[in-house]
């Protein structure tokens, strides 16, 4: 029996204690896991599309040497990190990989990793920009794209001095867990044929891994942003895109152990004639968590601010607030929207029509605004419900819109002041510091949820959460 063991169950008489394993390990920390998806022991290399909402339920994990695990965003569902809860214990000897992908790849047939924003798409007369709350921005004129940022800057690139780069996003907290951000693309003028690639490349991906038992990391975990390509701007030039930022991953176990590695670098620049490249991303975030840490392995880059070893904290922030549109002409919102078609309304519908709106943890009397884009064409509208009533709890409120016909995006969003009793709930998203107002956005057509935090500083956080909206 080991120490760990027994300073757990410390007290316990031996024949007490021997009965009790018997019948089944008591952890410190629970996962939560159910064991609904039976074991993961892999004997070839194998790919996993996270389902819809992005979580599995192991009962234990046993990943061998020589052999990688990706996991992967689900292409029919909003980018969600990966979060893995395992019943008993899980063993990495061999590689999980969600780092971002290249922009070399051939787009859109390779799927991103959990997690991860996609980079820059080439355009004509403009650099495209990157995707995700730290994305790199397009070049101008002649210059390079722009790479992603998260836990650090990305780079300007260069003849790029000037680039406006996106600020480092997220806190050490990984609540919620977010990944890398995509590197921006260079301009590329009209008449010029589009090579293979030419993107940003892809923010590194999402994963939390919750343990109830023994997490034991001997192998490598990859969440490195995806490199930059050339792109071709005239006839026999090119320009080099950005790289994608590193990812986010987060690891809770009863006891974490091994001396593994955990890699969450930034994406190189693609590289362009005459050493014109692309700004490299920057770094991801790591956070550790156990009851118990004997881990002796390495995280790359290893700076201060990506590295936090702590007791478990909640895998899900507890009373989180949310809002959400619940219905639509009545017709139920599914809970899970895609962005595609999520609900289909008959074209003799008449109008108005009535939304509906549900939040949780958001202060009765609020009021919601409602945004109206239709996608081809026409103005957007804007329309504000009437007081949530209910408790704070559960509240609901409505609205009337006039629809347009074709596709449109609704966006609803709602901004309230933050109480002394629920100034904690939000310290960890902002580094400690006090959050004083909080703006909620949930859309219906596509794009993650957004909560924007205020800091009594004034500082402004966006911290995209995913379908907890």
């Amino acid at each position: 029996m080991n120490n760990y063991t027994q300073r757990t169950r410390a007290g316990l008489k031996w024949a007490g204690l021997c009965l009790l394993l018997l019948v089944a390990p008591v952890w410190a920390f629970d996962s939560g896991s159910t064991g609904v998806d039976g074991a993961l022991r892999p004997t070839e290399d194998t790919i996993i599309t996270m389902p819809i909402g992005g979580t599995l339920q192991y009962s234990d994990i046993n990943i061998p040497a020589g052999i990688t695990v990706r996991f992967m965003n689900n292409p029919d569902g909003p980018v969600t990190p990966a979060t893995i809860l395992v019943q008993g214990d899980a063993t990495i000897n061999g590689v999980i990989d969600i780092s971002g992908r290249s922009g070399s790849d051939v787009f859109p047939a390779v799927l991103l990793a959990a997690g991860s924003y996609a980079g820059g798409a080439p355009q004509i007369g403009r650099g495209g920009t990157g995707q995700g709350p730290g994305g790199g921005a397009g070049g101008s004129s002649n210059s390079t794209g722009v790479g992603g940022s998260y836990g650090s800057l990305g780079g300007a690139g260069a003849f790029n001095p000037s680039a406006l780069r996106s600020p480092v996003y997220g806190s050490i907290s990984l609540q919620p867990l977010l990944g890398g951000s995509g590197g921006g693309t260079a301009r590329r003028e009209a008449g010029v044929p589009l090579n293979i690639g030419g993107f940003g490349g892809g923010g590194g991906g999402a994963m939390l891994f919750a343990v109830s038992g023994t997490l034991t990391l001997n192998g490598n975990i990859l969440a490195n942003g995806g490199n930059g390509s050339p792109l071709a701007v005239t006839s026999g030039v090119s320009r080099g895109s950005g790289g994608g930022s590193g990812g986010g991953v987060r690891l809770i176990a009863s006891l974490l152990a091994g001396s593994g590695n955990i890699n969450i670098n930034g994406g190189q620049g693609g590289f362009g004639t005459g050493n014109v490249n692309g700004g490299g991303g920057g770094h991801g975030r790591v956070r550790l968590e156990g009851d118990e840490i004997i881990f002796s392995g390495t995280v790359t880059p290893n700076t201060i601010t990506s590295v936090s070893l702590s007791t478990p904290e909640p895998i899900i922030p507890a009373n989180f607030p949310t809002v959400r549109i619940s219905s639509v002409a009545g017709n139920a919102v599914p809970a899970n929207p895609t962005g595609a078609n999520d609900i289909v309304l008959p074209s003799t519908l008449s109008n108005p029509v009535t939304v509906e709106f549900t939040a949780t943890q958001v202060p009765t009397g609020s009021t919601i605004e409602l945004s109206l884009v239709p996608t081809t064409s026409g103005n957007r509208t804007t329309v504000t419900s009437g007081a949530l009533t209910g408790s704070l709890e559960s509240s609901t409120a409505s609205v009337e819109v006039t629809l347009p016909t074709g596709a449109s995006t609704l966006l609803a969003s709602i901004n309230f002041v933050v109480t002394p009793s629920t100034a904690a709930l939000y310290e960890p998203f902002a580094d400690g510091e006090q959050v004083a107002q909080v703006t909620l956005e949930s859309a219906l057509g596509g794009g993650p949820s957004v909560m924007t935090l205020i800091t009594k500083s004034g500082r402004v956080i966006e911290v995209p959460t995913y379908a907890n909206l």
